[in-house]
Order: structure tokens, then C-alpha cells, then sequence
């Protein structure tokens, strides 16, 4: 009992050993995705361009939305004074005009987070090879996202953000002349 105990004693002062020699041979970086979705074009730039650019039919509906509350407004004033079949006739153009706004209003908004879901993955996409790029360059065995790091001491220096932010300005800026 005795000499296993001894063997299992040994096998964990060897284990321990081979660990810190490795952990000592480590080298880690952290990036901050936060402030890289902020400084790259393929970042915050892509979904503000996105906006600008979906503006006018938002404009359009929000005017189509306005135009539809008037209606309802003067249907509901001259109400009383519309025959039977005249407000029938009325309110189903209403509805009618109603649905249809709905369903242009939902196919936007599909629109939408479809075009920004593809710039999130587009970025993804830029990011994960950027930082696979610092990594091989600076051969760092591991980086972290800063997100994911509860503490990491002020005089360590790791933080590759602004050398993952240059990178991914390069691929986009390569990206761009293709």
C-alpha cells in the first residue's frame, strides 16, 4: 500500500513538473472584441452603412404607417355619415391596405436582421482569421478574449487588440480592391 502510494506520489510530482515546464513555454495574448467591432470597418462601420442605407424604406414605411392612421381617422369621423355599403366598402380597403403594410413592414425587418446577421458573420469571419494571423506571427500559444478573462494584470503585456485591429484593417482593405 505503501509503495503505491509512493508511485502515485511520484507520478504527480512528475505530472506537475512537465506542466509547469510547459505553462512556462506558454505564451498567451488577449484581444478585446469590443473595442475591434469598434475600430474595423467590418465592425460597427458595416451596420451604420447598413442603416443609412435601409433609411429611405424605413422613411417609406414610417410615412405609409402615418398615411394609414389618417384614414382610420377620417373613416372613423365620417362614419355616421356613410351608408352601409360605402363604410363596408371603406373599411375593407382599410384592412386591405392595413395587411398589406403589415406584411411589408415584416418582410423588412426580415430583411434587416438577415443583412446585419451577415455582417456579424462577416466580421467573425475577418476576426477569427486576424487573430489566427497575430497568434502565428507573434507565436502565441493562446489568446483569450478579454470578456472572458476575469483579471489579467496591468503589467502584463498581452493585449494584441490593436495589433488584431491593424490586421483586419489590411484584409478589409485587401477586401475591398477585389
Amino acid at each position: 500500500m505503501k509503495k503505491l502510494a509512493m508511485i502515485s506520489l511520484a507520478s504527480m510530482a512528475v505530472t506537475s513538473a512537465a506542466f509547469a515546464a510547459d505553462a512556462s513555454s506558454l505564451k498567451i495574448g488577449l484581444v478585446n472584441p469590443v473595442e475591434i467591432y469598434q475600430s474595423v470597418p467590418q465592425g460597427e462601420q458595416s451596420i451604420q452603412a447598413l442603416q443609412t442605407k435601409l433609411q429611405p424604406k424605413a422613411d417609406e414605411l414610417q410615412k405609409q404607417q402615418q398615411g394609414l392612421l389618417e384614414k382610420m381617422q377620417t373613416l372613423q369621423t365620417n362614419a355616421p355619415t356613410l351608408t352601409k355599403s360605402d363604410l363596408d366598402k371603406q373599411q375593407k380597403a382599410l384592412t386591405d391596405e392595413q395587411n398589406s403594410f403589415k406584411q411589408q413592414a415584416t418582410a423588412f425587418k426580415q430583411s434587416e436582421m438577415q443583412q446585419e446577421q451577415k455582417i456579424a458573420q462577416d466580421f467573425q469571419a475577418s476576426f477569427n482569421t486576424a487573430v489566427e494571423s497575430v497568434a502565428k506571427e507573434g507565436k502565441y500559444s493562446l489568446i483569450l478574449s478579454s470578456q472572458a478573462v476575469a483579471y489579467a494584470a496591468p503589467d502584463l503585456k498581452v493585449d494584441v487588440t490593436d495589433q488584431v485591429v491593424a490586421q483586419m484593417k489590411k484584409q478589409g482593405a485587401s477586401a475591398e480592391k477585389k
